[in-house]
C-alpha cells in the first residue's frame, strides 16, 4: 500500500483555462503577468493566480494537459507539468510523452479510424463555399493535421470578431454536418470527424496510468466541448467567467 501513488490525476485544457491572450486579461489581474510563449506564435501569458495554481498542480498532482492545439502551437508553449508523463493534444488525436514521442498504440488506433474521413474534409470545406456563396457570406477555411493525417476544418467569419458569429451559426446550423462532431468557440466553427475526441483521449490513458481506478481523477476546462472528457473525471473544475459556468448560470 505504501508504494501506492494516490496523487490526484488532473486532466486540465490550456487556453482559457490556466492561460489565455493577453487582450483576454482584465485590466487589474494584469500585474505579475508572464507570457509563456516561445516564439510568439500567440501571445499566451498566465496570470499571478493561473501561476500559482500551475505551481500547486505540478508539485501535488500527476497533471495531464488535454488541449486543442496542434503539435506545434503546443511546443510553443513553456509550463511546466511536472513529472506527468503525458500530453494530449491536437483535441485528442495525438497523445505524447513528455520527450514529444507520439503513444504509438494510440496513433495506431487514430490512423485506422480516420482513413475513411479524409477524402471528406475537401468535400466538406466545398460544401460550405457553396453555401456561403450562396447566402453571401464570407469565411476562410483551413483544415489542421498532424503528420499528414488530417484531423478537423476550421471556418472562421472574416468581418467577424470573438463574440460575434452570426454567420458561423448559420453555417453550422444550415449545413449537414455528415455525423461529424461541430463546435463553434468565438469567431472559429470546427468540424471534426467522431473518432477524434478529448474524451477517448482521456479514456484511453485512464487505462493506462497506474492505480487509476483508486485515484481522484480531476477535470479541468472552460468550454463546453471539454465536458466530453471532463465527465470522465471524478471531480470537475471550471474558470470563472467560461462557456461552462456561462451555461450552467443561465
Amino acid at each position: 500500500m505504501s508504494g501506492q501513488d494516490f496523487r490526484p490525476i488532473v486532466f486540465t485544457d490550456l487556453d482559457d483555462t490556466i492561460c489565455q491572450s493577453l487582450r483576454q486579461v482584465e485590466n487589474s489581474d494584469r500585474d505579475g503577468v508572464v507570457s509563456i510563449s516561445k516564439a510568439m506564435l500567440h501571445n499566451t501569458c498566465m496570470t499571478v493566480k493561473q501561476q500559482n495554481m500551475l505551481r500547486w498542480l505540478a508539485q501535488t498532482t500527476e497533471l495531464v494537459p488535454v488541449t486543442a492545439r496542434g503539435i506545434v502551437d503546443f511546443s510553443d508553449i513553456d509550463i511546466d507539468f511536472g513529472a506527468s508523463e503525458h500530453r494530449i493534444v491536437a483535441n485528442g488525436a495525438v497523445i505524447l510523452d513528455r520527450a514529444g514521442h507520439h503513444d504509438q498504440e494510440w496513433a495506431s488506433v487514430m490512423a485506422a479510424e480516420m482513413a475513411p474521413y479524409q477524402e471528406q474534409f475537401a468535400q466538406i470545406v466545398e460544401t460550405i463555399a457553396n453555401f456561403c456563396s450562396a447566402w453571401g457570406h464570407e469565411v476562410e477555411s483551413r483544415i489542421t493535421s498532424e503528420n499528414g493525417m488530417s484531423i478537423s476544418a476550421l471556418f472562421h467569419a472574416k468581418d467577424g470578431s470573438k463574440g460575434d458569429a452570426s454567420a458561423l451559426i448559420v453555417i453550422r446550423d444550415g449545413v449537414e454536418n455528415r455525423g461529424w462532431h461541430t463546435h463553434l468557440n468565438g469567431n472559429t466553427l470546427a468540424f471534426t470527424p467522431p473518432p477524434v475526441s478529448k474524451r477517448r483521449a482521456v479514456e484511453h490513458l485512464l487505462g493506462r496510468i497506474e492505480g487509476a481506478r483508486h485515484r481522484p481523477v480531476i477535470g479541468m476546462g472552460d468550454s463546453l466541448s471539454d465536458l466530453g472528457f471532463m465527465t470522465q473525471c471524478d471531480f470537475l473544475s471550471i474558470p470563472r467567467g467560461s462557456q461552462i459556468s456561462s451555461a450552467f448560470a443561465n
